[in-house]
C-alpha cells in the first residue's frame, strides 16, 4: 500500500530532491530550499520552522565565485545556505537582488500557506551524492521532533536519503520511528556529473511507494490544466511573455 500525504516538501540538499519529487507527481510547486545547497540538516529545519525569517537578507550575502557558465555562486553567511542557480553572471548583485527577493518571498509565502492547509506533510531530505558523512540518527530524530512541535495536529513524515554506494539489493531501509524513514544505497549517477547527478531509475524504487493524497477528480483536473497550459505556452512567440505565462501557471516553477 502506498504512503499518502497531502503535501510533499523538499528540504534539499541535492537539487535532485525536488526534481525527483516532481518527476513522480508528488511536489507541485517550487519551495525555498529546492535549489540551494550548503548548510546542515538541522539548520534547514530551523529555517523552515522560523518561517524563513532573514532567509534572503541582502546584507547576509557573500560572493563565493562563478558557479557555472550562467550563474554566480553566493552564500548566505547567516544560514550557510549556498545559492548556485539564482544570480546571473555579469549582472551586478544590486540590480538583480530585488527580483530574486520577490521570487523567494513568493515561494516562502506559498509554502507557509500550504503547510497551514495540509493535514499530512512529508518532508524529504536527499544528500548530494558526493556527501561522505550521513546525518546522525540523533539529529534526524531531533529535526523530526522539531517539525512535530511546529506543526502540531498534523501527520508528519520525514524521508532521509544518503548515498552510501551500495547496490540496490544491499540497501538499508529502516524506520527510526514510525514517521522517520532512513534509506541508504548508491544512487549516484555515473559519468561526468557524478558528484551531483543522481540515478533516476534507482530513485524510482523509493518514490514509487508514495502518492499525493488528493481526490481523483482533483488529480485529473490538475493534469488536464497542466496539459492545456503547456500547449498554450508553446504558442506564445515572445520569450519573456512565454516565461511569464509559465510562471503564472506554475509550469516548471
Amino acid at each position: 500500500m502506498k504512503k499518502k500525504y497531502s503535501l510533499y516538501v523538499s528540504l534539499g540538499a541535492a537539487c535532485s530532491c525536488s526534481e525527483t519529487l516532481r518527476r513522480h507527481g508528488l511536489q507541485l510547486f517550487s519551495y525555498p530550499l529546492d535549489w540551494c545547497c550548503g548548510s546542515s540538516f538541522l539548520t534547514r529545519i530551523q529555517c523552515l520552522i522560523d518561517g524563513y525569517r532573514n532567509f534572503f537578507n541582502k546584507e547576509d550575502f557573500q560572493f563565493v565565485g562563478p558557479g557555472n557558465s550562467i550563474h554566480d555562486t553566493y552564500k548566505n553567511t547567516r544560514t550557510g545556505i549556498i545559492f548556485k542557480h539564482d544570480f546571473a553572471v555579469d549582472v551586478p548583485f544590486d540590480s538583480q537582488y530585488p527580483a530574486l527577493a520577490q521570487k523567494y518571498e513568493r515561494r516562502i509565502n506559498r509554502l507557509l500557506k500550504q503547510l497551514e492547509q495540509a493535514d499530512t506533510v512529508c518532508f524529504v531530505y536527499m544528500c548530494i551524492p558526493a556527501e561522505h558523512t550521513p546525518v546522525p540518527d540523533a539529529e534526524l530524530l531531533q529535526g523530526y521532533h522539531l517539525l512535530q512541535e511546529s506543526f502540531k495536529g498534523k501527520k508528519i513524515g520525514l524521508v532521509y536519503l544518503f548515498n552510501n554506494g551500495a547496490e540496490l539489493p544491499q540497501k538499508t531501509d529502516v524506520f527510526l520511528t514510525a514517521g522517520v524513514r532512513k534509506i541508504c544505497f548508491g544512487y549516484q549517477e555515473p559519468g561526468p556529473a557524478e558528484s551531483w547527478g543522481v540515478d533516476r531509475y534507482k530513485l524510482r524504487t523509493v518514490f514509487k511507494d508514495y502518492a499525493l493524497d488528493e481526490p481523483y477528480w482533483v488529480h485529473l483536473k490538475r493534469k488536464v490544466q497542466q496539459l492545456f497550459y503547456k500547449v498554450a505556452s508553446g504558442l506564445i512567440l515572445s520569450t519573456q511573455k512565454r516565461r511569464n505565462f509559465r510562471k503564472q501557471h506554475h509550469l516548471n516553477y
